[in-house]
């Protein structure tokens, strides 16, 4: 005869309850504790500071927290020397953490799109991912110098992963210039587009480096999607948070090249100055432009010598646009000489491909050296009566 234990044995029957309710309890227990790490791209925004983008890191929270986002981009105008410290690049940055819905929030507001891709980690690289974040989050760590090119918000999470998981290999990729990098964000902006080529110099007209386009946090996410690490997909999955492609696309209109037009049309009242033989308006017109230059080459002398920018090195534009144009209106030929071989050498060293100019420096060296002539011609006529 069969004995039912269960029956005969309560006690049985308590064990068994408890071991099926403490599997249940560890599993429950294993599925709040579960997180999944993502990265988030955010697509470049209005103001020129957001031209370029915005990347973050997303840690789901457990089913008692919310989610958190670990951003790089955070600074603060209440440190000391704020603003000197910005004109030498050697601005602080922090990381800092803020709910993620604080975060999108801000994005919805800005109508700028919200990429997420969700890392494919064990959980030992997951663990290990999110102490580098809480220990990087530290107060006495949070802190870093910032640098456009290779130490920024795209940059550190970039880092932070690979350093992770123990290295990733991505896929391929185009041979670009930092120059051309940039050139696809702010061509929508003439005037900025026109002041970054004069600030930044010859250094940013070498080809960066696969590693090196992910400053940009457009390459992040695109090399992101065919990388792997130790045969593994980096990338579980990849989806739009926040979808603002028709504001995008509206931000990407082309806008005339205002820079050169004004050129053109300085070009056009020299000449009617010089046809009407308005030689005041001229003497004033020729003040105006060579101060403009002048102070314009002040600032590319301070960008080189006294800053820690790396972009704002060996910048050539410094041949056509000096200091020395001051001393023009003395109308000592030396000078005007001088500056008319720099115009000269201004060229060679563009069409040589040392370094690339804005096209609005074309005109801008026309109508330098158109001036230079006539001044140049001016002192001879002195000088023979």
């Amino acid at each position: 005869m069969q004995i039912n234990l269960i029956t005969k044995y309560p006690i049985v029957l308590c064990l068994i309850i408890l071991f099926h309710l403490q599997n249940f309890l560890l599993a429950q227990s294993n599925q709040n504790t579960i997180q999944k790490v993502s990265l988030l791209t955010v697509s470049p925004g209005d103001d020129a500071y957001s031209y370029f983008g915005h990347t973050a890191i997303k840690v789901k929270g457990t089913r008692s927290a919310e989610d958190i986002v670990y951003n790089y981009g955070t600074f603060s105008f209440d440190q000391p020397n704020f603003y000197l410290n910005f004109l030498r690049g050697r601005l602080l940055y922090s990381l800092t953490k803020q709910k993620y819905a604080t975060f999108l929030r801000v994005y919805h507001h800005e109508q700028r799109s919200v990429f997420e891709q969700t890392l494919n980690l064990a959980p030992a690289e997951e663990a290990k991912l999110i102490q580098a974040l809480e220990n990087n989050a530290m107060p006495k760590n949070s802190d870093y110098l910032y640098e456009f090119f290779f130490d920024n918000c795209s940059t550190r999470p970039r880092d932070i992963i690979a350093s992770s998981v123990g290295g990733v290999e991505y896929g391929e990729y185009q041979d670009k210039t930092f120059r051309d990098l940039l050139e696809e964000y702010i061509r929508y902006s003439p005037w900025l587009d026109f002041g970054i080529d004069l600030i930044i110099g010859s250094k940013a007209d070498r080809p960066a480096s696969q590693l090196e386009q992910m400053f940009l946090p457009d390459y992040l996410h695109d090399a992101y999607i065919d990388a792997t690490y130790s045969d593994n997909q980096l990338i579980s999955s990849d989806y739009t948070v926040l979808d603002f492609s028709d504001v995008e696309l509206r931000r990407k209109q082309k806008r005339p090249n205002y820079p050169v037009i004004l050129i053109l049309f300085l070009i056009l009242v020299e000449g009617l100055f010089i046809y009407f033989r308005k030689q005041q308006l001229l003497k004033v017109f020729d003040a105006i432009w060579f101060g403009t230059l002048a102070l314009g080459g002040i600032i590319l002398c301070i960008m080189w010598f006294a800053t820690e920018h790396y972009a704002t090195k060996l910048n050539w534009n410094i041949l056509w646009m000096h200091p020395l144009y001051f001393l023009v209106l003395t109308k000592k030929r030396a000078i005007l000489h001088t500056c008319i071989v720099l115009l000269i050498l201004a060229s060679l060293c563009w069409l040589c491909g040392i370094q690339v100019f804005h096209w609005a420096v074309l005109p801008i060296i026309l109508l330098t050296g158109l001036k230079l002539y006539r001044n140049s011609k001016d002192v001879q006529s002195q000088i023979t009566t």
